[in-house]
């Protein structure tokens, strides 16, 4: 309390000093202008005083808020995620029923670490938990605990347990706890975050039978956590919390469609939806909303394609018109990436080509709906193939001297893909099984220079049906999922109808 109003009780003492030494100074005309002058700047000092105190109590308010519970969620509000929910159900029986389990001489596990990408429901899964229990929820940030000042976050930290104690049941929630959780002696020592964690890990030494706290973290780096944090006593549990497969992504898309009371497959979105976490189709599934209520209607299927469209590739750009021949160098570009896909990974649903710009900086794009399971040899050499035949098409139409830098952004990700099939699948022959090595740059670029004249002689060998898809996108810019399959369909079938006449002509002569 002293503390709290010292700052004022200073600035008045100062003031009052300072107008009795103002009184005492008479100017040569009588008038007591010392007195004012030295009145004012008392004055000046009590205001300041009773500004600093004012955001001092602004800033304990608003502590204090955070510290209240917040509102909390249901397991009902949580899809897609059973393997965690299943590990989290036995720990909301034991807030809710210690009693079977003290007499067993079970202790409550003190931490859990939810450990995962972002966006995966780590937050939603610690709301769940309180929100079954019924307990109150208190939550905090690591950065929360991180300030300048020393001594700061270790009160902080105390002061979150005081408040969690005060309960009889409470779960404790850390959000990113890697803020603060740092592995210490790693190079980056820093005293104040040492002293905020040894506070943490007092603290979660100091529960007593009565106080049934549960503390949950969570973090999506859990390998440069401390080690101190991590042993049994503390976080006695760790739960992966990853992104979600197909059937996952299906109840999350039937909740969230369910809840804005669209009639759309959830099933067809998820196909489409790999490697997507739980916030990102919450966020895909709210701007197809957006859409829709645009142009007041209910959220379907159009909208939810052109929202899945706007996520991977951005939203369209009308107001770029390109000459005639950077059009065809982008419908080449762009059909050399649709074929490559049919030919290379017909698992691979072509959604959607597009030679229109996007507001990303890509000059158009071809959206595939990508196939679940684990990569194979033959999937990355695919993905390889694909991401190099844009430039191959170019070169192809225009000639080496007419290659333009468009294919930038691909030869990027055909670098981190070929990183993966030798440093991390190990699916190359002749190098090796060792993985997470050192790589030969050289030998690297050997076999991307192998897959792309690999490319260049399919799309080669495929060149007609290549032109007639670039001049359909040059006509109508952009096509669709069927019109893409009706295309190659029919282009394929008289190819080889045209092989199967030309096979017979040469029988009969």
């Amino acid at each position: 309390m002293i503390k709290r109003w010292l700052p004022l009780f200073c600035a008045g003492a100062m003031m009052i000093t300072l107008l009795v030494f103002a009184f005492q100074i008479k100017s040569e005309s009588g008038e007591n202008a010392g007195a004012q002058a030295m009145s004012l700047a008392g004055a000046a000092g009590l205001g300041a005083g009773a500004l600093h105190q004012r955001k001092r109590q602004k800033e304990e308010e608003n502590y204090q808020s955070l510290l209240r519970p917040e509102g909390v969620a249901r397991f009902c509000d949580v899809a897609g995620n059973d393997e965690a929910l299943n590990d989290l159900a036995q720990l909301v029986d034991y807030l809710k029923n210690p009693k079977a389990y003290d007499e067993a001489g079970a202790r409550m596990p003190r931490g859990v670490l939810l450990y995962g990408p972002p966006g995966t429901g780590k937050t939603l899964l610690a709301r769940a938990v309180a929100g079954e229990a019924g307990v109150p929820f208190l939550t905090r940030t690591g950065s929360d605990f991180v300030q300048m000042y020393a001594g700061v976050g270790a009160k902080r930290v105390r002061e979150l347990f005081k408040a969690a104690k005060e309960y009889d049941k409470s779960v404790v929630f850390i959000d990113e706890i890697d803020a603060l959780g740092k592995r210490r002696g790693a190079g980056d020592e820093n005293a104040e975050r040492e002293q905020t964690l040894n506070a943490l890990l007092s603290e979660m030494n100091g529960f007593s039978a009565q106080n049934r706290v549960l503390v949950i973290a969570a973090t999506n780096r859990p390998d440069v956590l401390d080690e101190a944090l991590l042993r049994p006593g503390r976080f006695d549990r760790r739960i992966e919390v990853g992104l979600p497969d197909l059937n996952a992504r299906e109840k999350i898309l039937r909740l969230l469609l369910g809840k804005i009371g669209s009639a759309a497959c959830p099933l067809e979105l998820a196909k489409k939806t790999a490697g997507f976490s739980g916030a990102g189709l919450e966020s895909l599934v709210n701007e197809a909303a957006i859409l829709s209520a645009s142009s007041g209607q209910r959220v379907g299927e159009p909208a939810l394609e052109q929202a899945y469209i706007e996520a991977l590739a951005g939203k369209t750009k009308f107001d770029s018109a390109l000459d005639p021949f950077g059009k065809r160098q982008v419908a080449a570009h762009e059909a050399g990436h649709a074929l490559a896909s049919r030919l290379l990974l017909p698992e691979e649903k072509i959604i959607r080509v597009s030679v229109l710009p996007s507001v990303r900086g890509a000059g158009g794009y071809v959206a595939r709906q990508p196939s679940e399971g684990l990569p194979t040899r033959r999937s990355v050499l695919g993905s390889i193939g694909v991401a190099l035949a844009g430039r191959a098409a170019e070169e192809l139409f225009f000639g080496k001297e007419g290659i333009s830098a468009g294919a930038a952004n691909d030869l990027r990700r055909v670098a981190q893909i070929v990183r993966k099939l030798v440093g991390e699948y190990a699916l190359e022959p002749g190098f090796g099984l060792l993985v997470d090595r050192k790589l030969d740059e050289d030998r690297l670029n050997a076999v991307l220079e192998r897959e792309y004249d690999r490319i260049l002689g399919r799309l080669g060998d495929h060149f007609d049906i290549l032109s007639r898809l670039t001049e359909l996108l040059i006509e109508r810019e952009q096509i669709g999922c069927e019109e893409t399959e009706s295309f190659f369909s029919s282009a394929f079938h008289a190819q080889k109808s045209e092989k199967q006449e030309l096979l017979a002509t040469d029988k009969s002569s």
